[in-house]
């Protein structure tokens, strides 16, 4: 369901830090991790995510189906 106010909360935190904890799949075995990064996109169908890795300088962009999100946090730093 939309919020009445025409943008979804997760919009408003776009180009903003956030942490996402989602279903991860390993070996046959579901658990469930976080994953912390700058929110670049999302619609419908999911988010997607960069992450910096600070040890090799370099951005991944990762992308999360709203299936494997279990929350979505505003990072406080």
């Amino acid at each position: 369901m939309e919020p009445t106010g025409g943008q979804r909360i997760a919009d408003r935190w776009m180009s903003e830090p956030v942490e996402v904890m989602h279903h991860i799949q390993q070996a046959g075995v579901l658990s469930v991790g976080p994953t912390t990064g700058v929110l670049e996109e999302c619609d419908d169908t999911g988010i997607l995510l960069s992450i910096t890795d600070p040890q090799r300088g370099s951005v991944e962009h990762r992308y999360f189906p709203w299936s494997s999100v279990i929350t979505l946090a505003a990072s406080v730093g």
